[in-house]
């Protein structure tokens, strides 16, 4: 009887949590629906909603956690939103795009090699956008999934860890290689709602959104703050236009020889924006 009073308890917070989040998308019996076919489990219940909201083309955002230091909903905390330096944005950029570049020469074991992988560019305005809901003290998807200038719709990944070690500073490329690392699960194949909705055994949206050819431009925040002793850091990265799309492969495989990325964009001779 506990261990049902808890459940129910576990399913109201996350129904709460998903109606505050999605209330004006979908209905109160629709968030009921999926929670409780998602046996109460947050992110599977987030993912399964946001595969509702479109109306054509459905693309899935990615989260996940390290040292299973999950953020909670609504914590009274004070997040700080670091001020990224050239060095923190040029991380960003460069993992991504030295990433892309070894799958494009077919150098990621047991992936195909990709012929229109294009090179990734900072822009503010995805950053702009990150560092928002990096504030928000959710380890949760952003299901806005536009931007003002209207360019393109956005995905999204996430990522946050704790420590207690104080004066621990955050290494970006852990994140990168922790996303990337997902191509050990990932067969070559035209994604399904079964990649994301947690019925797989090992998530794969994160390395897809990576590499997802036609996505050109990044912007990526960090937040950092204390809940109770532990340190916690909190990334978020958006992209754009989105990937991630289910039905579509991330790319089309074929041998890159050249020993750089194809340009996809007017503002790849800024790849990190005009302050850096």
């Amino acid at each position: 009887m506990e261990a049902a009073g808890r459940q129910e308890s576990d399913y109201s917070q996350v129904i709460e949590t998903l109606i505050e989040t999605f209330g004006e998308m979908v209905s109160e019996d629709v968030v009921h629906a999926v929670v409780e076919n998602c046996g109460g489990n947050l992110n599977e219940s987030t993912n399964a909603i946001m595969s509702l909201t479109h109306d054509s083309k459905t693309h899935v955002l990615s989260s996940n956690t390290k040292h299973n230091s999950n953020i909670e909903q609504h914590p009274n905390l004070n997040m700080d939103v670091i001020n990224l330096s050239c060095n923190q944005i040029r991380a960003f950029v460069d993992g991504h795009n030295s990433r892309r570049l070894q799958l494009a020469k077919g150098e990621v074991s047991g992936q195909p090699a990709a012929s229109d992988m294009k090179f990734m560019v900072w822009d503010n305005e995805l950053a702009t956008k990150a560092a928002k809901w990096a504030s928000r003290e959710q380890f949760l998807h952003n299901p806005d999934k536009n931007i003002g200038s209207g360019r393109f719709e956005t995905g999204e990944n996430l990522y946050s860890y704790g420590t207690t070690d104080s004066k621990h500073k955050i290494d970006i490329d852990d994140s990168l290689k922790s996303w990337f690392d997902e191509h050990q699960h990932y067969t070559y194949g035209p994604l399904s709602i079964s990649d994301f909705d947690g019925s797989s055994k090992y998530q794969i949206g994160h390395y897809t959104q990576m590499v997802w050819a036609d996505t050109t431009y990044i912007g990526c925040a960090i937040s950092q703050y204390w809940q109770a002793n532990l340190k916690k850091f909190l990334i978020v990265c958006n992209y754009g236009p989105s990937g991630n799309y289910i039905g579509e492969t991330p790319y089309k495989i074929g041998r890159n020889t050249n020993n750089f990325l194809k340009c996809g964009t007017e503002d790849c001779s800024r790849p990190y924006g005009d302050e850096c």
